[in-house]
């Protein structure tokens, strides 16, 4: 824990209190704290989900066979989507909640509306694979 605070206050990450000069006013830029901490610990679980979902992906496509070939077809370009995408959403997110800009939240709030929402139902409800018949082998 750091010096000087509470339990419960050091899981978080420090947001920095940043003072800027603007000609002969300054102005005091900070960030909102809890938003700013689900960004942080969002980061790294979105990382093991695109790496675990690509496995399972790539599990799939190689031991089972789909019941379309439209599910077949569109799981890898969503899941390519939807890793670019949340990248994206959370960089927006990160610089526009640290540099208390509008448009980058705002971003932020529609990348995680469209394209991520039907990627993500996709991916969850994707089709249904079976598994490919096990040859058994002729002596």
């Amino acid at each position: 824990p750091r010096a000087g605070c509470p339990a419960s206050a050091c899981l978080a990450p420090p947001v920095v209190v940043e003072r800027k000069r603007r000609g002969l006013a300054i102005e005091e830029i900070s960030s909102h704290l809890p938003f700013q901490v689900l960004l942080y610990y969002n980061a790294p679980f979105s990382v093991v989900f695109a790496v675990l979902e690509t496995i399972n992906v790539g599990y799939k496509m190689q031991y089972y066979e789909f019941n379309s070939s439209l599910g077949q077809l569109l799981i890898v370009p969503v899941l390519v989507l939807w890793t670019v995408a949340e990248g994206l959403r959370l960089y927006f997110g990160v610089r526009g909640n640290l540099a208390e800009r509008v448009p980058q939240v705002a971003a932020f709030l529609l990348m995680s509306i469209f394209p991520q929402l039907p990627c993500l139902i996709f991916m969850v409800r994707k089709p249904k694979p079976r598994p490919k018949p096990n040859p058994i082998p002729k002596p």
